[in-house]
């Protein structure tokens, strides 16, 4: 398994890394059979002090798909057992899912040889929840946050014509919960699956300015 551990801000201290090594191991149990080369775990945390919480993505890329959670909490340890208790119960969703796979398309394999058509044709569609309504209803949350996260990490002009554009952030953010979100956990709602994708919009920001502060 390829494993990268990093802190975006906060500290990573032994209590820390033990406490991922078990993560880990919970999750390398779940994977028996699964080349470990064909596996990425990615784990990534922080500390917001505006908002005294903590904040730890997981982010799991298998052969099959790629999974993902966020986890919250007081301190890092905590947003870390967050966030492993959510993926775990996507991995075993998705394993799950697969086993019931294998066994549907043996099914239809039958079903084919005996009666020459496709047992598929009578499932139904999935259906797709809209989520304008939570977003809309996350906007001024979604505001404020940008632009707290954006002075604190120092990327807030004090002069207007200077300033990031907050609500392209807010859209680029949406847009990312949108396209990330078949990875979000069942027990995390839109909204503050929002907030979490606002806060890697704010990183990716910090990470252009100082590659430009670099380049200049």
């Amino acid at each position: 398994m390829h494993v990268t551990f990093t802190i975006k801000s906060g500290r990573k201290d032994p209590a820390l890394e033990a406490l991922f090594s078990r993560a880990r191991m919970r999750i390398e149990r779940r994977l028996e059979g699964t080349p470990p080369d064909s596996v990425t775990l990615h784990a990534e945390g922080s500390l917001n002090p505006h908002l005294k919480e903590c904040y730890f993505t997981l982010a799991l890329a298998l052969p099959s798909t790629r999974l993902a959670s966020h986890g919250v909490g007081a301190t890092l340890a905590a947003a870390l057992r967050d966030a492993t208790r959510e993926l775990v119960r996507e991995l075993d969703r998705h394993r799950s899912h697969l086993a019931r796979s294998s066994s549907t398309r043996a099914a239809f394999r039958a079903a084919v040889e005996r009666d020459g058509f496709s047992a598929f044709d009578a499932l139904e569609k999935p259906v797709v929840e809209d989520p304008r309504a939570e977003i809309e209803q996350a906007l001024p949350q979604l505001l404020r946050f940008l632009r707290a996260e954006l002075k604190r990490h120092g990327l807030w002009e004090r002069r207007p014509a200077y300033r990031l554009d907050v609500r392209e952030l807010a859209d680029e953010a949406v847009l990312h919960a949108l396209q990330q979100r078949a990875s979000k956990p069942e027990s995390l709602t839109f909204s503050r699956f929002l907030i979490g994708c606002a806060y890697d919009v704010v990183l990716g920001v910090e990470d252009r300015a100082r590659l430009r502060h670099a380049e200049s």
